[in-house]
């Protein structure tokens, strides 16, 4: 029994950064966890399904702009802080870079976005398009990116709570009626600009990075690493975003609404499970202990259809006491929800296995074969006019399988089974 003792103490030891990174993010998706069940509701019940449902039309269509601005620095520059995070020369240059090449394409998004909303006839929807561009200045401003790489997720947990805190606050506060649904992107943004600038505070003044405006060659240096995996990105979330996208501009905001109770349900414990890999990527990047990625991969896995059951029999139990299109809501989880399964286990397979042993190019190439069936059979669905909410959950459904299938490939191919079994 005492050596039972010593072996977990030694165990917690070795891997207290770990633990306590992991202990900080679970603490964020608890809150947003929280922050759907109390919020959604209440929505959907003073805004009505239409004025919600162009909350998230507009939110989905800024999303394709929130790609561009990201570039893949989540991944780019979280590997590259983490190899130089005891050179402070050398992690101002990457802050600094980042920073800039973020910093032109949000303003080039915005003055995407404010050509496209004039040309629009639905003044709604122009508004909200506008509003809505606070989603890609948050990515700017909050440099993630920066604490994971130095391992120090509890400043993640101080800002997001500051953040959505301000948000569910204000929301019962300012929203009372059906008219109010344009001061949901004003909430949000003053949360994520408070949470921004805070962040931006932590960096330049806690861990005494200096901003210093960067030669055009190092410019061109990040933007070339970051490159292929900016097109993986595009490859990565355009379907998850295609689906919204489709559904508002066929089927009408009402099922957009309902689709978006499903899917916020099931991307928050997606998310939760991906904190695994966000706090063991930097770890993974200097040490490449393919045996602890493969543990991982067990967890994530088993973790995953444990979670994806228990949330499916919540919904069947509760959900008709918060949504009144329950059975809509639970039927779309079902299948939606196998993703907390699957995604979560392609990412930790592309990033902690095809990404740590330098494999930019397949990691690219699988993202754009999962996208390109997904776009299949999409095409499929049209041709036998078979375009529902159902058909479309069922096509990302299918293009994460094919994705996991492509990733295993790759790692068979490469000789990397010990990574994965």
């Amino acid at each position: 029994m005492e050596l039972k003792k010593q072996k977990l103490l030694t165990i917690i030891k070795n891997n207290k950064v770990l633990i306590e990174n992991l202990s900080y993010l679970s603490v964020i998706q608890v809150f947003n966890l929280l922050i759907p069940l109390i919020t959604l509701p209440y929505l959907l019940m003073v805004l009505g399904n239409t004025n919600y449902g162009y909350i998230v039309y507009s939110h989905t269509i800024i999303s394709y702009f929130l790609i561009f601005v990201n570039f893949g620095f989540n991944i780019s520059a979280t590997k590259e802080i983490s190899i130089y995070r005891n050179n402070k020369e050398k992690l101002n240059e990457i802050v600094s870079s980042v920073l800039i090449i973020k910093g032109v394409f949000f303003l080039v998004s915005s003055l995407i976005v404010l050509a496209f909303s004039l040309s629009l006839d639905d003044s709604n929807l122009k508004i909200l398009l506008l509003l809505s561009l606070y989603i890609c200045l948050y990515e700017w401003i909050f440099p993630i990116w920066y604490f994971q790489g130095v391992e120090k997720m509890k400043y993640i947990t101080y800002i997001s709570l500051l953040s959505k805190t301000f948000f569910l606050i204000f929301i019962f506060i300012f929203i009372k009626s059906k008219s109010d649904f344009l001061k949901v992107p004003i909430i949000n943004g003053l949360g994520s600009i408070l949470g921004g600038g805070f962040s931006l505070y932590l960096v330049f003044n806690k861990e005494n990075i200096s901003f210093k405006f960067q030669k055009i060659k190092t410019i061109k240096y990040y933007l070339k690493e970051s490159f292929i995996l900016f097109l993986g990105n595009i490859a990565g979330k355009i379907k998850i975003l295609s689906n919204k996208a489709i559904l508002g501009l066929y089927l009408g905001m009402d099922i957009l609404a309902i689709y978006d109770i499903a899917d916020k349900l099931k991307d928050v414990f997606i998310l939760f499970l991906q904190l695994i890999v966000q706090v063991l990527f930097p770890s993974i990047v200097r040490s490449k202990n393919n045996i602890k990625v493969r543990k991982t991969i067990k967890l994530v896995f088993f973790t995953g259809i444990l979670v994806y059951l228990m949330v499916y029999l919540t919904i069947l139990i509760c959900t008709h006491y918060f949504f009144v299109d329950y059975k809509e809501v639970s039927v779309i989880f079902l299948i939606l929800g196998t993703l907390i399964i699957l995604q979560p286990l392609s990412y930790l397979i592309s990033t902690t296995v095809l990404l740590v042993n330098g494999y930019k190019k397949e990691y690219t190439f699988n993202l754009y074969i999962s996208a390109v069936s997904y776009l299949i059979f999409l095409f499929i669905c049209y041709i036998f006019e078979y375009i529902t909410v159902y058909s479309l959950s069922i096509s990302l459904v299918l293009s994460a399988l094919i994705s996991i299938g492509a990733h295993v490939r790759v790692v068979l191919k490469k000789n990397k089974k010990d990574w994965i079994l």
